[in-house]
C-alpha cells in the first residue's frame, strides 16, 4: 500500500502502477516458493501538455529521495511513443495497451485516499 499512497501524493493526471512487482509475489505465494521483495516500481500517467522528458526524470528524483523503499520510474505516456516511431497515445490506457503488452498486471487508482482506496487491476 505505501506504493499507492506514495503515487498518489504525485498528483498525476490518470495514473496507473505497473503491478509485476505485486503479481510476482502473488505467484510466488501460489506456487508456495519464496518470494523477493522486488523495488522496482513504474508509475504511468498521461499528461499532453507536459512531454518533456526532464520532467520525469526530476519526478524519478523527487520519488526516489523521498520513498527510496522502491526503485521508481516515473514516465509520461503522452511521450511515449516518440520512443517506438508510434502515432501519439490518446491516454495513459492507449499507452499501457500498446507498449505494455507482455502479460504485465497495472493497478490504478479511481481515488486514493488513506482511507479508501478503490482499485482498477487490468491486464
Amino acid at each position: 500500500m505505501d506504493v499507492l499512497w506514495a503515487a498518489d501524493e504525485l498528483d498525476l493526471p490518470n495514473w496507473w502502477i505497473g503491478a509485476g512487482f505485486l503479481r510476482n509475489k502473488i505467484w510466488n505465494a501460489l506456487e508456495d516458493k519464496p518470494s523477493e521483495v522486488s523495488q522496482d516500481v513504474d508509475l504511468v500517467y498521461f499528461d499532453k501538455d507536459n512531454v518533456d522528458p526532464e520532467i520525469d526524470w526530476a519526478l524519478d528524483k523527487k520519488m526516489q529521495d523521498k520513498y527510496p523503499f522502491a526503485e521508481w520510474e516515473v514516465r509520461n505516456q503522452a511521450r511515449m511513443h516518440y520512443k517506438n516511431g508510434l502515432d501519439p497515445f490518446k491516454s495513459t490506457e492507449d499507452g499501457i495497451a500498446t507498449l505494455g503488452g507482455n502479460g504485465d498486471l497495472y493497478c490504478c487508482k479511481e481515488t486514493c485516499r488513506r482511507t479508501s482506496i478503490p482499485l482498477v487491476l487490468w491486464s
